[in-house]
């Protein structure tokens, strides 16, 4: 018997049409099943995604609440503004003042003889450039303390106009050099970098021809007033530094800049011009960033509503729910926004809650906001609206600033004790009591020392006569300051004489700081060498009774105010007043959602359990479509024999059939016969 070599083929079955109904049928139910947690799940997936976004917009803008710079923004009109601008600080007081300029402030500009070319060679020795006071007659120089003096080697790689010119730019003096054409020939210009008239310059030179004040070799470039024409006194000085001067509500002031921030707290006055009449500017506060960011924390809040209740209300009309009616972890973030907006911070006076700043709950669960409300809170107490959005510190002394705090500081009065006061590094000098006037020649001038852990190297002080020992200490403080390897790492010194000794000490401050290893002719003869040198000391004390960390003028908190920084100023040990910190409600929302929206947190959670749930059922739907193909192979297998089966019968069949058909046949021919 012919094997059957497709399915039905021998029994007549219609195999594979039963087959395809039968996993029709086997498909549905499972199928429809995934299918419809399928769609939930995505339909959760994206309301949880606007509710996500909702909520991140909510986030920036508790953020931007919790942010000082967002309150106390003043703004600033002046009836002249080409004679200056104003710029006002939120610490600014509003008020009306008049300014008057009859001086503007300037940077001293010298220039050379002239020379032929760029190129020619002006001769070899040591540039020293100092900066200070000139008198009316310019008779006497005063340094500048705070200006280190720079000495410039000049040699045969660099000796000629341009040579000179590389060279004063590379140092860093505080002086830019340029070369100026004039038509008869080139000139070495010398500008100050800084305004003012304690930045006069003096210019000295050690000539390598021997002659250091003459209108020969390097010494060209000397430059002392108090000195004659061609001896000493040989640039020109084409602008000579100045002070501004201006009167602000008619009391006469200076100014090295004419960038002025010191004259009132909170205001830099950008003085642009001389003036024929009193300028008035007028300080006012401004609301509107204020405004904007708490009706953007009420519109954040209103859509986070908003993508909750489209995703978790009832449809009565329709009988079907939201893809997370009834979530557990959309429910417990919004009651916990919730209590946070209807609660308050304590010790605010009048300002202590969201109510009193013009935002209010509707009866739909939204939030409604009266900017006039809000404009009345900020005109009454600024301050207290400003901290019950941020988190912040006010302290009671003067000499304790906070700094900064951290997420774990707690709200909390702290009452803050010094118990070290900080200090820098000290050199004391041997008890010495040199006349003065002094000199300080070839035989006295050279210096080293250690400042922070950093040399200076080899120093050498301005030979000459000095009338007094602040003259020297400024002449001290200049050339250490001075040091390029200093001014590389950032470290200074002060200098100063006490009764019969120089002492040197470091603007450093804490155990780091150091003066130390002077040696030189300088250091014997000023009693430097054999001083004493003591270690600067880090702040030590304790905040809300708990010692606290001290690093430098920098203490640090532990205990319930972890993470508080406190800068101490002023000396003295003992009780600096206390710090009352606090975390206002911008602040609070703001770390409630960085928690909530983590991904360890509640909605982080939440989301990733989605996604799982996803990659759950693509698993399910795998694993059904491997259930399915064994079904299938299964069913083919049996119909397959039962084809086979249906077919030997049939085949068995049809022999009977035509057996009997074949016998009937041979009777019916007998009888005929008969």
């Amino acid at each position: 018997m012919a094997a059957i070599s497709s399915p039905g083929l021998g029994s007549g079955l219609d195999v594979n049409n039963l087959v395809s109904q039968l996993m029709a049928a086997e498909r549905k139910a499972p199928t429809a099943r995934l299918d419809s947690a399928s769609t939930l799940n995505d339909a959760r997936i994206s309301a949880l995604g606007k509710i996500t976004s909702a909520l991140d917009k909510l986030q920036t803008a508790a953020g931007t609440l919790a942010s000082p710079n967002t309150f106390q923004t003043k703004t600033a009109t002046v009836s002249d503004p080409s004679a200056l601008s104003v710029t006002a600080a939120r610490t600014a007081a509003a008020g009306s003042y008049t300014v008057e300029v009859s001086q503007l402030a300037r940077a001293d500009k010298l220039a050379s003889a002239s020379f032929n070319t760029a190129f020619e060679t002006v001769g070899t020795g040591t540039l020293t450039i100092s900066f200070g006071t000139w008198n009316s007659g310019s008779s006497t120089f005063t340094p500048n303390a705070a200006k280190p003096s720079t000495s410039i080697v000049i040699d045969a790689t660099n000796n000629t106009l341009s040579g000179i010119r590389d060279a004063i730019n590379a140092a860093g003096a505080g002086v830019t050099a340029s070369i100026v054409g004039d038509g008869s020939g080139q000139r070495l210009v010398f500008s100050g970098s800084e305004s003012g008239a304690a930045n006069g310059l003096k210019i000295s030179v050690s000539d390598n021809d021997g002659n250091s004040t003459d209108a020969g070799g390097l010494s060209q470039f000397a430059f002392d007033p108090a000195a004659t024409a061609g001896s000493g006194r040989n640039l020109t000085q084409t602008v000579s530094a100045q002070d501004a001067k201006f009167k602000l509500d008619g009391l006469s002031l200076t100014s090295s800049t004419n960038l002025v921030g010191s004259a009132v707290s909170g205001l830099t006055l950008n003085l642009r011009t001389v003036t024929s009449s009193p300028v008035t500017v007028d300080i006012a506060r401004d609301d509107s960033a204020a405004a904007k960011a708490v009706s953007g924390l009420v519109d954040a809040y209103n859509e986070v509503v908003s993508a909750v209740k489209s995703a978790s209300s009832f449809d009565s009309e329709s009988k079907k729910g939201g893809p997370l009616i009834g979530d557990a972890s959309v429910l417990s973030v919004m009651g916990r926004l919730r209590g946070l907006m209807t609660s308050s911070i304590a010790g605010l006076g009048g300002v202590s809650s969201l109510k009193a700043v013009g935002v209010s709950f509707q009866k739909d669960g939204t939030l409604s906001f009266d900017s006039s409300t809000l404009a009345d809170a900020l005109s009454s107490n600024a301050d207290s609206v400003a901290r019950l959005f941020g988190a912040t510190g006010k302290a009671s002394d003067s000499r304790v600033s906070v700094v900064v705090s951290s997420s774990t500081t707690k709200t909390g009065n702290y009452a803050v004790d010094i118990t070290t006061e900080p200090a820098g590094g000290l050199l004391t000098g041997a008890v010495t009591a040199p006349g003065f006037p002094l000199t300080i020649d070839g035989t006295n001038n050279g210096l080293s020392l250690l400042i922070d852990g950093t040399a200076t190297g080899a120093l050498t002080l301005t030979q000459g006569s000095y009338a007094s020992a602040d003259d020297l200490a400024h002449e001290l403080q200049s050339r250490i300051n001075g040091a390029s390897a200093l001014k590389t790492a950032g470290a200074a010194v002060t200098v100063s004489w006490n009764t019969d000794h120089f002492e040197i000490r470091s603007n450093r401050y804490g155990a780091a700081s150091t003066v130390s290893l002077a040696s030189g002719s300088a250091a014997t003869a000023l009693g430097l060498d054999t001083g004493t040198a003591t270690a600067g000391t880090d702040v030590a004390g304790t905040i809300g009774g708990v010692a606290a960390t001290g690093s430098g003028r920098i203490l640090t908190a532990s205990g319930d105010a972890d993470g508080l920084r406190l800068l101490i100023s002023g000396a003295g040990t003992g009780a600096r007043g206390s710090v009352d910190f606090k975390r206002g409600l911008g602040d609070q929302l703001k770390s409630l959602l960085d928690d909530v929206l983590a991904d360890d947190g509640t909605i982080g959670r939440r989301s990733s359990g989605l996604s799982d749930e996803s990659a759950r059922i693509a698993k399910q739907r795998t694993a059904l479509d491997d259930r399915m193909t064994e079904l299938e192979t299964r069913y083919r297998t049996q119909f397959t024999r039962l084809d086979s089966v249906m077919a030997s019968l049939k085949a068995t069949s049809d022999f009977l059939t035509s057996q009997l058909n074949a016998m009937t046949n041979s009777g019916s021919s007998s009888s005929s016969s008969n």
